[in-house]
C-alpha cells in the first residue's frame, strides 16, 4: 500500500503546471504597478491596464496580456516566452533584452518600443511596429504580414525568409539588413533605407519603391515584376538574374545614369 501511495504522489507531482503564478504577486502588480522579478507565469492579466508598470525580470511565460495596455511599460530583462500579446497596446514599451520567444503579438500596438538585444519570436501579423526599434535583430521566417513597420529601426536586422507581404516599410532603416528569400510582394516600402541589404531572391512584385535607397543592395534573383522603382536609387546594385519585367523605372538612378523608360 505505502508503494502504491508513493507512486500516486510521484506522478501528481509530474502533472502539477508547469506555470504557476504567485497570487501575492498578482495582487501587487495590481495595487502599485511595480512588481520587478515577479513570477507571473501563466498568469490571466487580459485586459488589465499596466500602463508605466514596472516589470523589470518578471517571469512572464504563457501570461494572457491580450487586449491589455502596457503602453510605456518596463520590461528590461523580462521573460514573455509563449505569451499571448494579441491586440495588446506596447506603445513605447521597453523590451530591452526581453525574451519573446514564441510571443504572439498578433495586431498588436508595439509603436515605438525598444527591442535592441531581445530574444524575438515570429508572429506579428498585422502588428503595429511603427518606429519600433529592432536595430540587428534576428527574425528569420517571421510572419510580418500587413504590418505597419513605417519609420522603424530594423538596421542590420536577420529577415531571411521572412513573409512580409502588403507590410508597410515606409521610410525604415533596412540598411545592410539580410532579407535572402523573403516575400516582399505589395510592400510600401517608398522612401526605406535598403543600403547595402541582401534582397536576394526576394519578391518585390507589385512593390512601391518610390524613392527607396537600394544603392549597394543585393538583388539577384530578385522578383521586381510591376515593380515601382520611381526615383530609386539603384546605384551599384546587384541586378544579376532579376526579374524585372513590368517595372516602372523612372527617374530612377542606376550605375549607368538615370533611366526613364517607365515614365508616363
Amino acid at each position: 500500500m505505502t508503494k502504491w501511495l508513493a507512486v500516486f504522489l510521484l506522478a501528481a507531482t509530474v502533472t502539477l503546471p508547469a506555470f504557476a503564478f504567485d497570487a501575492a504577486h498578482i495582487e501587487k502588480l495590481k495595487t502599485s504597478r511595480s512588481c520587478q522579478k515577479c513570477d507571473l507565469s501563466g498568469a490571466k492579466l487580459s485586459k488589465m491596464d499596466l500602463t508605466a508598470a514596472d516589470l523589470r525580470g518578471a517571469n512572464l511565460k504563457k501570461a494572457n496580456l491580450r487586449k491589455s495596455s502596457l503602453d510605456g511599460a518596463d520590461l528590461r530583462g523580462a521573460d514573455l516566452t509563449k505569451a499571448k500579446l494579441g491586440k495588446a497596446s506596447l506603445v513605447d514599451v521597453n523590451l530591452e533584452k526581453a525574451v519573446l520567444s514564441d510571443a504572439v503579438f498578433r495586431k498588436a500596438n508595439l509603436s515605438g518600443a525598444n527591442f535592441t538585444g531581445a530574444t524575438l519570436g515570429y508572429l506579428f501579423y498585422k502588428a503595429d511596429l511603427s518606429e519600433a526599434k529592432l536595430p540587428g535583430a534576428k527574425l528569420k521566417a517571421a510572419d510580418f504580414r500587413g504590418a505597419d513597420l513605417n519609420r522603424a529601426d530594423m538596421a542590420g536586422a536577420v529577415l531571411d525568409n521572412a513573409n512580409m507581404v502588403l507590410a508597410d516599410i515606409n521610410g525604415t532603416d533596412l540598411s545592410g539588413a539580410s532579407l535572402n528569400g523573403a516575400n516582399m510582394a505589395m510592400v510600401d516600402a517608398s522612401s526605406a533605407n535598403l543600403e547595402n541589404a541582401d534582397l536576394s531572391r526576394v519578391s518585390l512584385v507589385e512593390a512601391s519603391l518610390v524613392g527607396t535607397n537600394l544603392r549597394g543592395a543585393k538583388l539577384r534573383w530578385a522578383l521586381l515584376s510591376k515593380a515601382d522603382l520611381t526615383l530609386a536609387d539603384l546605384t551599384g546594385a546587384d541586378l544579376d538574374h532579376a526579374d524585372m519585367n513590368g517595372a516602372i523605372l523612372c527617374k530612377t538612378k542606376t550605375s549607368d545614369g538615370e533611366v526613364n523608360t517607365g515614365c508616363k
